[in-house]
């Protein structure tokens, strides 16, 4: 390894993470024979930046606007909110972009069309320490020392304000082929965003995606007017088929619709339950009951061991069995290594804790009496709250105790030293829903 040549050590320390480049730095500090080895060490760790882009995927359909998008109450190049209530205002929800309309052209319009949008558009940002800036026109200065950290493909008409410049095809796919940004690397976490791919553009789309490094950390699909392409199912099928570092999956849609539906979904049930740690986000409807069995079971019968948390968001629209999104309760696993959490939006697997289970009054007792004799701030652990099950005349008992008659949803306990607050919430819950409820079948064999 002494006497490689320069250049060829610095093309292995390109695509080595910063943490294995400081330990070469380490580990060559002082030596002569690898001097070379930490010179081009400490000049990756002082000059590696990471790009942030936005490809631009020109498509020149003539198709009309779909229905949605026709007949729609949003007005265009506007946001609308996924909030179906009132009641639900307080908490979060989508924000999704309806792209403005574009005018059907004639065929001579078309072909001025063709012609001016011959390059692709690419918008790329370098990152810094107190963000990201644009980059007027990026012609590969320094890229042994690019990173990516994000690559956004979309199909909607960029913004005159904001940077994009033509590039040719074979200059995108150098620039995509770079390496992809570890999350010890980065603030946030490695994202391929497809935003809004046209039918038309899914050619030129797959060209680059297939060139992409298959490491990111986390992938956002939205698509809600057109759907999902079944090429991009095929991608995605295979990416979380072969991916290693994938840890966030989200699509967010309005609507799914495709013939490949079973064969992504099988794929996402099966990468939620072979990680440790990941977070995936779906449309209603995506998966069907049978496939969410598949993630109870292979729970279920694993070794219940959980590092962190594993989340499936917006399971179904079945889950609505609290009034609010708030949590419903926990399962737990036999081995009481870990816990599902059940709400109204999303389960999560997480580290089993005393409370998951239904607590008593003398339980209870004993925990505001641990927090009014320490400092006020945290509940115990350094936990700021909690989610408990109590039994509907266990919340009467406390209620009774704490001077209150009449029955109320929420109870604040002031600590006596300080202003701090212990504020115990009462999730109501449809109880006839939880009679209908199938968890009890699927845990038979608990």
């Amino acid at each position: 390894m002494d006497c490689l040549p320069s250049d060829l050590i610095d093309h292995l320390v390109h695509f080595l993470p910063m943490a294995d480049v400081k330990t070469i730095i380490k580990a060559t500090a002082g030596s002569a024979d690898l001097a070379a080895w930490n010179e081009v060490a400490e000049d990756h760790l002082r000059e590696r930046f990471v790009l942030h882009l936005s490809v631009y995927l020109p498509c020149n359909d003539d198709e009309e606007d779909s229905e949605d998008s026709t007949d729609s109450e949003y007005d265009e190049g506007d946001y609308y909110n996924d909030a179906p209530t009132d009641e639900y205002a307080e908490y979060e929800y989508e924000r999704y972009y309806i792209p403005p309309k574009r005018p059907k052209l004639t065929q001579d319009e078309k072909k001025k069309e063709e012609k001016k949008l011959a390059p692709f558009l690419i918008s790329v940002h370098k990152g810094v320490f107190d963000g990201i800036r644009p980059i007027s026109h990026w012609k590969f200065k320094n890229s042994r020392y690019a990173w990516l950290e994000s690559v956004t493909f979309h199909s909607y008409q960029p913004n005159q304000d904001e940077m994009y410049q033509p590039y040719e095809l074979q200059d995108i796919l150098r620039i995509i082929s770079l390496p992809i940004a570890p999350r010890g690397d980065t603030r946030y976490h490695s994202t391929l965003s497809l935003d809004w791919i046209r039918p038309t553009a899914m050619d030129s789309a797959l060209k680059m995606l297939n060139v992409l490094p298959k490491t990111f950390t986390q992938i956002i699909f939205s698509n809600h007017r057109d759907g999902i392409d079944l090429k991009v199912e095929e991608f995605l099928s295979d990416y979380l088929d072969r991916e290693t570092s994938l840890k966030h999956l989200w699509f967010i849609m309005e609507k799914y619709d495709s013939s490949a539906k079973q064969v992504l979904a099988d794929r996402i049930v099966a990468f939620f339950n072979r990680k440790k740690l990941v977070e995936v986000s779906i449309p209603k409807g995506m998966i069907s009951d049978a496939q969410g069995e598949k993630i109870f079971e292979h729970w279920l019968n694993s070794d219940g061991f959980s590092q962190g948390y594993k989340e499936f968001r917006r399971f179904s629209e079945d889950w609505n069995l609290c009034r609010k999104p708030n949590s419903l309760g926990y399962l737990i696993h036999p081995s009481n290594r870990s816990s599902l959490h059940v709400s109204y939006q999303d389960l999560k697997i997480v580290k089993f804790e005393p409370w998951h289970v239904p607590v008593t009054m003398k339980w209870m007792d004993a925990l505001i009496d641990k927090w009014r004799n320490g400092g006020g701030l945290y509940i115990c652990k350094k936990m700021r709250q909690i989610e408990l099950l109590m039994e509907n005349e266990e919340w009467t008992k406390l209620l009774a105790k704490s001077d209150h008659q009449e029955w109320i949803s929420t109870l604040f306990i002031k600590h006596p030293l300080t202003d701090d607050f212990f504020r115990i919430s009462a999730v109501p819950i449809d109880t006839e829903a939880v009679e209908d409820w199938n968890l009890d079948k699927l845990f038979e064999l608990r």
